[in-house]
């Protein structure tokens, strides 16, 4: 037999297009298996890492971070309060007090609107134009909350009560003017003779029949607890509340923190309630100080808790106050709306005693306590879990990487290695 050599057509066992899909795929498999191993050295130091991080203590998030509105609940605990602002500050805890809120502007005075509409009222007066004379003045008296809030608010109510008085006696509505000239007298007014017709004189009631108790006044306010001044002096009670009153009339203003003042003139009977308009801005923090400043802010009270504590910028409040003659430091906790949530008694000698009061009031865990006083704690350590997964190993990602490496690299040894064509040797018979 003899062999030949047989050479077959390109066109039937070309491989050039096979062979250039086959590099194209051993070159992605040679990137991909590159990647793979990064991917294994990043995930070996990431659970290095984390096995780290678990095995450090944690340090809890602390409860109360966010500032506490600190004061006294009476005078006699006001010694009290630095010691318990020392125990918030060593927690890092902002302190807030009714200082905070800066001082109080003094207050306007009567807008000079109303005092020319008070001259054009007794200018017509003078000019018999009684009509027009009252209707001026039952206008400025609609303006009776705006004039209240005034410095000498009261003093204007008084000359505007004076000569509505003399106008209704004028006009012969004799039973009115008596208690417009007892309202006006009651506010500070002093009718004069000089300037008063004799007929009108005859309406003012005496001191005798102004003290006369006619009968009694219940005052509601909305919001409650408001402080209330019953014809220019404060009462000592909060509405609601009820006040006697002499015959005429009376000038009820109700004041609530962080509300505008309200004012009513009423009888001495029946029933008056008085609603007040929350304030918004700077208009309220003033009119928090300028209560703190006249003495009659009461910051536990529900209405006033929540503005306060707004205007402070702090969510809680920690209230001092003292029993037994102050031996005794009594420690209340109060949420935003006023609401008590924690009272304590500890001894007021002792401010390891009330330094730990401040920390139970804020959450925090009691502490053990050795012999000289001081509270230790042991820290917290968290064991590190160790991982026995073998996928979390950063070994067993570089082997894979690898292998990969070197399949792509020998499929494309393979795949651009010979010719493009196929020699077969055929064997013939000779």
């Amino acid at each position: 037999m003899r062999a030949r050599s047989l050479y077959l057509p390109n066109c039937m066992l070309r491989r050039s297009h096979f062979a250039t899909a086959l590099r194209a795929l051993a070159k992605d498999c040679a990137l991909g298996s590159l990647g793979l191993v990064v991917l294994g050295v990043v995930g070996a130091l990431a659970s290095g890492v984390e096995r780290g991080a678990q095995a450090q203590p944690r340090t809890p998030d602390r409860d109360g971070a966010e500032p506490v509105a600190l004061w006294a609940a009476s005078r006699d605990a006001e010694a009290m309060v630095s010691t318990v602002r020392t125990a918030l500050t060593r927690r890092s805890i902002g302190v807030r007090t009714l200082a905070d809120l800066g001082a109080a502007p003094a207050r306007a005075d009567v807008p000079e609107r109303v005092r020319a509409a008070l001259a054009e009222a007794q200018s017509r007066y003078g000019g018999a134009e009684l009509e027009a004379s009252l209707g001026i003045l039952d206008g400025l008296e609609r303006e009776i909350d705006a004039i209240v809030a005034a410095s000498d608010g009261v003093s204007t109510l008084a000359r505007i009560a004076l000569w509505k008085a003399a106008c209704l006696a004028k006009l012969r509505r004799g039973d009115e003017a008596r208690s417009y000239f007892a309202l006006a007298i009651r506010l500070g007014a002093t009718p004069d003779p000089r300037v008063l017709s004799p007929d009108v004189m005859a309406l003012v009631p005496s001191q005798s029949e102004l003290a006369t108790i006619a009968g009694s006044i219940e005052i509601v306010s909305r919001p409650e607890l408001a402080r209330i001044e019953l014809d220019g002096r404060g009462l000592d009670a909060r509405a609601p509340t009820s006040a006697q009153a002499g015959a005429g009339l009376h000038l009820v203003v109700v004041h609530v923190p962080g509300h505008a003042s309200a004012a009513r003139i009423v009888p001495a009977r029946g029933r008056v309630e008085v609603a007040t308009a929350p304030l918004d801005g700077r208009a309220r923090i003033e009119s928090f100080a300028r209560a703190r400043d006249e003495g009659w802010l009461a910051p536990a009270a529900g209405p006033t808790a929540e503005p306060l504590l707004a205007a402070l910028g702090a969510a809680r409040v920690i209230e001092v106050g003292s029993e037994a003659g102050g031996d005794v430091a009594v420690l209340a906790l109060r949420d935003a709306r006023g609401e008590l949530r924690e009272r304590l008694q500890v001894d007021a000698r002792d401010a390891d005693a009330i330094d730990r009061g401040v920390g139970r009031l804020l959450g925090e865990r009691p502490t053990t306590v050795r012999a000289d006083r001081r509270p230790t704690r042991r820290p917290t350590r968290r064991r590190a879990v160790e991982s026995t997964s073998v996928f979390e190993r950063w070994w067993f990602w570089g082997a894979v990487g690898v292998v990969v490496a070197g399949a792509a690299i020998t499929t494309a040894a393979v795949a651009t290695g010979g010719e493009d064509t196929f020699r077969v040797i055929v064997a013939t018979p000779r």
